[in-house]
């Protein structure tokens, strides 16, 4: 609904046909239904994986931002940005399937299947780096 008013607003992103049918109409068969839901837990899990790298760059660089003098903005800059990460890695890990129980009316066991997935992945890149730091 929202890309078909969108392609009558701006008609100019409609002069391909094919592209408004396939992205308006198809998108859930054609992207979402050809994805296992173990592809789909290793998608989320290089999702929160990308994220914590993020977050550990942002937190080695937070220093020079603030100040080390200044501990409360510090402290509570720190439990802001960790309660930022928290909600971010939660809605990557549970939003898909959140949505597959609720909104679609999915079945249980393919968003189980999802998050086990994602846990199995993020269990596996997390003893991936364990090992690679005990090696080097």
């Amino acid at each position: 609904m929202f890309l078909e008013d969108n392609f009558r607003l701006y008609p100019k992103l409609s002069f391909f046909p094919y592209f408004k049918y396939n992205i308006a109409n198809n998108y859930k068969k054609v992207v979402m239904k050809k994805l296992s839901p173990t592809l789909l837990g290793l998608i989320q899990a290089v999702g929160v994986f990308l994220y914590c790298i993020f977050a550990i760059f942002f937190m080695n660089n937070a220093q020079h931002v603030v100040s080390l003098a200044d501990q409360p903005s510090y402290t509570f800059l720190f439990l802001v940005f960790f309660i930022i990460s928290a909600l971010i890695s939660a809605s990557i890990v549970f939003a898909y399937p959140i949505k597959i129980l609720f909104i679609d009316k999915g079945e249980k066991k393919e968003a189980l299947t999802i998050v086990l997935g994602t846990t199995l992945w993020l269990t596996i890149f997390f003893v991936s780096v364990v090992l690679y730091l005990l090696l080097t």
